[in-house]
């Protein structure tokens, strides 16, 4: 049974810029200035600087691209990132929390960083699915469902996404999940299965299409 559309999906040009392209936003941007941009951390006050007379949304990346950090390096950045004024938070967490009963690490982490995000803006947990078996994703939701985190970021590997992993999140965690995709493809991801699956926002190469 299908779940039916509730939402526009909201499609965002990644921008990942090397360290000196922030000091030629202006330029670079002029004709095509985005409504989102996504940077690391250490790029997000002086981009706004530059575009102020513009309204973008800047969101902000944490341990990426694998999320192997520690809880303490995460949370540090997480810190640093609201501080540079970024509105929201896309925090990659390492799938090693995700293959082991010990539930201690994967529960301090979610609610340590969560905490640092209340009232300074949105954060999303970002889930790489390229490296859990099947019944780690079964046994993953099985847990989510059960806490109160409702913001998930969903990402694969290039050549490994599997529409049958939003259907996992969808029907597990329910419509007030906000579900949203970190596309690393050059081809845009199918429009059927963002639409089927209620997907909020899907992050995508500047060089794609939407």
């Amino acid at each position: 049974m299908g779940v039916e559309k509730l939402m526009t999906t909201e499609f965002v040009k990644t921008y990942l810029l090397p360290a000196e392209v922030p000091n030629y936003l202006p330029t670079l941007l002029k004709e095509d200035v985005p409504q989102e941009m996504v940077l690391f951390p250490s790029w997000v006050k002086r981009s706004r600087q530059l575009l102020h007379d513009y309204q973008v949304h800047f969101t902000t990346v944490v341990d990426y691209p694998l999320g192997n950090g520690t809880l303490a390096k995460k949370a540090f950045e997480v810190g640093k990132a609201f501080e540079a004024q970024g509105d929201t938070v896309l925090v990659w967490l390492t799938p090693r929390i995700f293959k082991t009963s010990d539930l201690s690490l994967r529960v301090q982490t979610f609610e340590l960083l969560q905490t640092l995000s209340f009232g300074r803006g949105s954060l999303s947990f970002v889930i790489d699915l390229s490296f859990l078996k099947e019944s780690e994703k079964l046994d993953l939701t099985d847990w989510l469902k059960e806490q109160p985190y409702r913001d998930f970021t969903l990402t694969w590997q290039p050549g490994t996404f599997a529409a049958n992993d939003l259907a996992i999140f969808r029907f597990a965690l329910g419509e007030k999940c906000q579900l949203s995709i970190f596309w690393q493809e050059r081809q845009p991801i199918s429009l059927e299965s963002v639409e089927l699956y209620q997907v909020a926002k899907v992050y995508q190469p500047y060089d794609s299409q939407s």
